[in-house]
C-alpha cells in the first residue's frame, strides 16, 4: 500500500483508523520501498532525527516501552538509513541497521523475545539479513501498533511516498 505523508504533516491521512489492540504480539513484518520523494535536506541538526516506519507500543505509553523500525535520509552520504528505535523503561535507544536503496523492496521485521527486541532488515532478492538487538526488560502483553511518522519537532518538508505492506 502506498502511504503518503503530505507536506507540513507528520503522518499519512486516516492513520488513526488502524488501531487494533494486540495481546502477546511476537513478530511484526512489513515490505517497504522508499521512493525518491523520501529524500530530504532540512539543512540543520534535525536532519539526523529518526522518522518511524512501524512498530509496537506497550501500555500505558510507547515512550516508556516500544520497538520501531526507524528511517532517515542521510543528505551528506545521499543514503536512506534504516534503524532500530526503542524505548526501554523510558530510555530511548537508536541504532542504525542498514543503508537501503531507493526504489528497492526490503523486508523489515521486529521480533519480540523474552529479554530483547530483534530488528531485522532483509532484501529477499539477494538473501542478506542485517540484525540488531536491543535489550527488553518488561513483560507487558497488551500492545498497539505504531505507524508511519515523519519527524519529531519537524514536519515533512514536501510530500513523501512510501510503499509499506504488512506481511
Amino acid at each position: 500500500m502506498k502511504l503518503i505523508i503530505s507536506k507540513g504533516k507528520h503522518r499519512p491521512a486516516w492513520w488513526w483508523l488502524r488501531w487494533p489492540i494486540w495481546y502477546n504480539k511476537s513478530t511484526i513484518s512489513y515490505s517497504v520501498k522508499f521512493s525518491s520523494s523520501c529524500e530530504y535536506d532540512l539543512r540543520h541538526s534535525d536532519q539526523d532525527d529518526t522518522n518511524k516506519l512501524f512498530g509496537i507500543g506497550y501500555f500505558p505509553h510507547h515512550r516508556l516501552e516500544s520497538a520501531r523500525i526507524g528511517w532517515r535520509f542521510d543528505a551528506v552520504r545521499n543514503k536512506m538509513v534504516l534503524s532500530a528505535y526503542a524505548y526501554v523503561d523510558g530510555i530511548r535507544y537508536i541504532e542504525d541497521i542498514q543503508d537501503v536503496f531507493i526504489d528497492t523492496y526490503y523486508v523489515a521485521s521486529i521480533v519480540v523475545k523474552k529479554n530483547k527486541y530483534e530488528f531485522r532488515i532483509s532484501r529477499p532478492d539477494i538473501h542478506i539479513d542485517q540484525i540488531v538487538y536491543i535489550p527488553k526488560q518488561h513483560s507487558i502483553k497488551l500492545a498497539y501498533p505504531l505507524g508511519l511518522y515523519f519527524g519529531g519537532n519537524q514536519l515533512a518538508p514536501h510530500e513523501m511516498a512510501i510503499q509499506l505492506k504488512r506481511i
